[in-house]
């Protein structure tokens, strides 16, 4: 079956960009979910002063009518005031072990950032270099410290198998 994405606007619907990680990570034992709290402000515009020079998209993939997948896409004013480069970023890549998934919500989320004239894609990180940042290559057996992410083994592969150059004349 195909893979279906959907949108979700920051602050107001976000329970299945939130739920996916319990999906995605539910019997890894070294995952340490996070604080309900914590996501629901981060993900909210109000509550974070981040959206206050970024934009952010979230999308969330299913299969089946499952949840198998999650991304974001954030256009970082600071980080283009700063660096002039015309990069946008991309976070929170969980997905279960399924190229075609990956693909579907890499995909998406670098045509939102292309629409926003964005020639680079960075990542992934949450929404921002300041917080979680990379894909965890080795010690899954270990649990995250404190910013520092948790993937599953498959993630590496995906978004490799994925890559390619987004840059555009």
């Amino acid at each position: 079956m195909a893979v279906e994405i959907h949108e979700h606007a920051p602050g107001k619907d976000t329970r299945d960009f939130t739920q996916v990680a319990f999906d995605i990570f539910g019997d890894d034992p070294a995952w340490v979910a996070p604080l309900h709290m914590v996501m629901s402000e981060k993900l909210d515009p109000k509550k974070d002063p981040f959206y206050s020079h970024a934009e952010v998209a979230l999308f969330t993939a299913r299969k089946d009518g499952k949840r198998v997948g999650r991304v974001s896409a954030t256009v970082d004013q600071a980080w283009l005031a700063q660096y002039r480069d015309d990069t946008g970023h991309i976070g929170y890549f969980d997905t279960i072990d399924d190229v075609e998934v990956a693909r579907a919500l890499l995909d998406r989320a670098e045509g939102w950032l292309r629409e926003r004239k964005m020639k680079r894609v960075n990542g992934p990180m949450s929404f921002n270099a300041n917080q979680e940042i990379g894909l965890l290559v080795d010690g899954f057996e270990h649990p995250p410290q404190l910013d520092m992410g948790h993937s599953r083994r498959w993630q590496g592969k995906l978004i490799e198998a994925c890559a390619r150059s987004t840059a555009r004349t």
